[in-house]
């Protein structure tokens, strides 16, 4: 036992005497000799300094009034990077501080040489593992015993004086720490999250099933009249595509039911590297002068840096990233519905976002001139074009519609590219829209032209929209009708000559120009028609080689096209009557723009502008019936109401029902909501039954 006491007091001993040892060691800050003079200056004269980039040049010498006692004098000079803020560790000097080898300011060595009488020079690369931050340079003198024995700095005692920032590449520091800390709780949560979605959405699609192998598989909507079943297809049985209305598709004629392959419902999707590939657009100021690929870029390193979910809407741009405030109006998250259901977002792990940089043309339309006096035969825009920004979101359908005419375009665009054999597999980069007048075949074109010209900008820089005038190809001269069809694609045959212009023409209501050759033979249509269809054809086809044009079509009356250009088609797409979902969407966003200007106020439990989804309250009522559940808000209910009393309506006249609304209040300064949609729902059926049969 005495024995352990001994070797316990010994012990004891030994480290008092060592700790006191270290303490006569060590100098206070207050002790040491201010006798060393330190410049520190960057080799860029003005901005922030880059890590591992941009050069600061350090001198440092013995000031001239100090004298040098030889044998305490230091032999080793070190120099240092000092943070320039007095924090609460860093805070002004007093005797109790901490011994200057261990001071917090000044964490970041740069050099350690023996020191020279006469002065010294270095040129020091700004180190990539340091934080963002102001900095300066302090020499520190250390005499043979390895103690500091004399100071010198770049900036005042304040240090207020001669200070430079530095922007840090990559670096350790607590708020990385602590950000790392919650980004690994945030993806556990997310991990289960997922998993409990996952799990639920399982079970709903198990009893859908059990229900549909109980029941006759079909697709039925509020009104049988407006939208009946659709049937399964039998083996080897002609199928057909259809958009939103079966009924009025039973009209047209064989020539446009063309056989071809119903879509899967749930198509697998197209992935890059194991993640979802989502369109984010960059608008450009008007006053922006930066290149696209730099905005591009920078766009991109902002996404990396961010940790956040992919939905379709706008991103709001960092306020510190003064690149982008100055050249960027917005950045818009696109058509993310593709892979997500059931208003899910996408995870940033999932996502590779592909950044499409634009800048908008304020220019308006350009009429073609004519100088033997007939009318202009075309008008166009240069795109993307400000008078067409936000058509694409503003239109709504079903189906995918959408989508799948960008996908075709993709896809036409890249065969071309790829140099595929047309004599092996044919394609003609024609589009045809058909259906009854209102339901937006033209502003889908329109829209679709925009759209692809922001997508397809790296590969085709400059992109025209030709809108062709049918009317002013009529000439009241036998055959003259022919060669002015002739001359207006000849020109367009000039536009796509060259390699980087993208060219997209719009023939409305084609059935003009394409009218059915067997209607003039029966003596039901002008004999002059046969040749504007003839030439018509022919002009199409010289087209077909150039890889740089898609031809955009509609038509109202479909029994009226020519078979031979319906088989030209390469799709032929029935854009029908809005569902009830799309008229609820359709009037949502009118009300929600209504809102946003003021003219009637928000709802009372409603997130200031946003309105419920049709799909988002579908959930909420556990797919029962929206309008009967005490789950959905009662604005949505109103809004449901209005949206089945217009059952029948087009899109254009949905989009007037909100004005009409409103010019039959009483009082039209009054800004309240529920006197509003009760007033619109009578107006929707005082539209609906004012409707010619």
């Amino acid at each position: 036992m005495n024995i352990h006491t001994l070797l316990f007091v010994s012990l004891l001993i030994f480290s008092l005497t060592e700790s006191s040892r270290g303490r006569n060691k060590d100098r206070l800050f207050t002790e040491l000799q201010n006798s060393i003079e330190v410049t520190a200056k960057p080799v860029k004269d003005s901005g922030v300094l880059e890590g591992g980039k941009d050069m600061v040049t350090i001198t440092w010498k013995l000031k001239s009034s100090t004298k040098v006692d030889m044998d305490a004098a230091f032999k080793t000079i070190q120099i240092k990077l000092c943070y320039a803020p007095i924090s609460q560790v860093d805070r002004p000097w007093r005797k109790s501080d901490n011994k200057l080898s261990k001071d917090n300011s000044c964490p970041h060595e740069i050099v350690s040489k023996p020191y020279d009488m006469t002065p010294q020079s270095l040129d020091w690369t700004v180190e990539l593992d340091i934080p963002s931050g102001t900095y300066f340079v302090r020499a520190y003198g250390i005499d043979g015993d390895g103690r500091e024995v004399a100071y010198g700095q770049s900036t005042d005692e304040g240090r207020t004086t001669n200070l430079f920032s530095v922007q840090a590449i990559s670096g350790h520091h607590v708020a990385l720490d602590i950000a790392s800390i919650f980004f690994s709780v945030f993806s556990v949560v997310s991990v289960f999250v997922i998993f409990v979605m996952e799990k639920r959405k399982a079970k709903v699609e198990q009893r859908r099933d059990t229900h549909a192998m109980s029941t006759p598989m079909e697709i039925a909507e509020q009104n049988p009249m407006v939208e009946d079943t659709i049937p399964i297809p039998l083996p080897n049985a002609s199928m057909e595509v259809s958009h939103q209305n079966p009924i009025e598709a039973t009209t047209i004629p064989e020539q446009i039911a063309v056989a071809e392959p119903v879509a899967t419902p749930n198509p697998p999707p197209c992935l890059h590297e194991n993640k979802f590939l989502v369109s984010v657009e960059v608008c450009l100021k008007p006053s922006s002068t930066a290149r696209l690929e730099d905005v591009q870029r920078a766009v991109e390193r902002m996404l990396e840096t961010r940790s956040m979910s992919y939905a379709d809407g706008l991103v709001l741009i960092p306020a510190d990233d003064l690149f982008l405030v100055e050249n960027v109006q917005r950045i818009c998250i696109c058509d993310t519905e593709e892979w997500v259901k059931n208003n899910d977002v996408l995870l940033f792990w999932q996502v590779k976002p592909v950044v499409h940089a634009f800048q908008l043309f304020e220019e308006g339309p350009c009429e073609d001139l004519c100088t033997d006096g007939q009318p202009a035969s075309f008008n166009e825009w240069i795109l993307p074009a400000k008078e067409f920004d936000g058509l694409w979101e503003s239109l709504i359908y079903e189906s995918g519609l959408k989508q799948r005419l960008l996908r075709y375009a993709a896809s036409a665009l890249l065969f071309t590219q790829k140099g595929v054999n047309p004599n092996l597999v044919s394609w003609n980069r024609i589009i045809l829209l058909h259906g009854p007048p209102g339901t937006g075949k033209t502003s889908l074109c329109k829209a679709l032209a925009q759209k692809l010209s922001i997508r397809c900008n790296s590969r085709y820089p400059h992109c025209q929209l030709i809108e062709v005038n049918a009317h002013s190809l009529f000439s009241k001269w036998f055959s003259e009708s022919g060669k002015l069809v002739a001359k207006l694609f000849q020109k367009i045959q000039e536009m796509v000559e060259e390699d980087g212009n993208l060219v997209f023409v719009l023939i409305d209501e084609v059935e003009s120009l394409a009218a059915a050759r067997k209607a003039a033979l029966s003596g039901s249509e002008p004999s002059d028609s046969i040749r504007v269809v003839n030439a018509l054809l022919t002009q199409m086809d010289k087209l077909k080689s150039a890889p740089n044009v898609i031809i955009l079509t509609t038509s109202n009356i479909t029994t009226a096209i020519d078979v031979a250009f319906v088989d030209r088609a390469d799709i032929k797409a029935y854009v029908g009557p809005p569902t009830l979902h799309v008229r609820y969407e359709i009037l949502r966003s009118c009300v929600e723009e209504l809102i946003s200007k003021g003219i009637i106020s928000s709802f009372q439990g409603c997130d200031e502008l946003s309105i419920p989804s049709f799909s988002s309250l579908k959930e909420k009522a556990n797919e029962s019936e929206v309008h009967d559940s005490n789950t959905v808000p009662w604005f949505c209910k109103q809004l449901i109401e209005a949206a089945k009393g217009c059952e029948g309506l087009s899109g254009r006249s949905l989009r007037k029902l909100p004005f009409l609304a409103h010019a039959a209040l009483a009082d039209p300064y009054s800004h309240d909501p529920s006197n509003f949609l009760c007033t619109m729902i009578e107006t929707a059926k005082r539209e609906k039954s004012e409707q010619p049969e």
